[in-house]
């Protein structure tokens, strides 16, 4: 177990990072039209530059983002009207030294604007209506910090070292969200 000390430079290395970053956030604006409630978001902050640097070394950046149009009820729990969940991925061409997310050429993925979402209300809501965004970033996987703590320690495996690279992964993951009130 001589990679030891190794083990304890990287998580310390990984905190002090992780202690140090700003909070990402998820603003949005939402607006009723017709049966539909239309909501433009962006994603700030969520990428930083340490992130940025490990997509242009060749990984790749997945954001999982998960968006919720719900009713407020009062004296009662709020109602889930509807829902979407999709990924995106950020990559970086070697080619023209741009940023691409799904393919498309992103100027500054520190503010990164999402397509426009839209939600069906449907015909008995009425009330406050908002709308929640969240979104999560992992560059860093389990799977490629196993890669690397191969290296470290030639070739042995642990199950102390296998917990510590999922906590690591997971420091590596960051998350965002934001809510914001359908403006009639």
């Amino acid at each position: 177990m001589g990679g030891g000390w190794r083990w304890i430079a990287a998580a310390g290395v990984v905190s002090a990072a992780s202690a140090a970053r700003a909070e990402p956030r998820v603003p949005c604006s939402a607006r009723s039209a017709s049966s539909r409630v239309l909501v433009d978001t962006a994603l700030e902050g969520l990428f930083e530059d340490e992130q940025l640097r490990l997509i242009r070394l060749g990984l790749v950046g997945r954001v999982h983002v998960d968006a919720t149009l719900r009713q407020h009820r009062v004296l009662w729990f709020d109602d889930d009207l509807d829902a979407q969940s999709f990924d995106l991925t950020l990559t970086w061409s070697a080619d023209d030294r741009t940023y691409r997310i799904e393919g498309r050429p992103v100027e500054d993925p520190r503010h990164l604007a999402l397509e426009r979402l839209v939600f069906h209300r449907g015909p008995d809501a009425d009330g406050v209506l908002t709308v929640e965004v969240r979104a999560r970033l992992q560059v860093v996987t389990t799977s490629s910090l196993r890669t690397v703590a191969g290296w470290m320690m030639d070739g042995e495996r642990s199950s102390s070292a296998t917990r510590l690279l999922g906590v690591l992964a997971q420091d590596l993951t960051l998350s965002a969200q934001g809510r914001c009130e359908v403006a009639k």
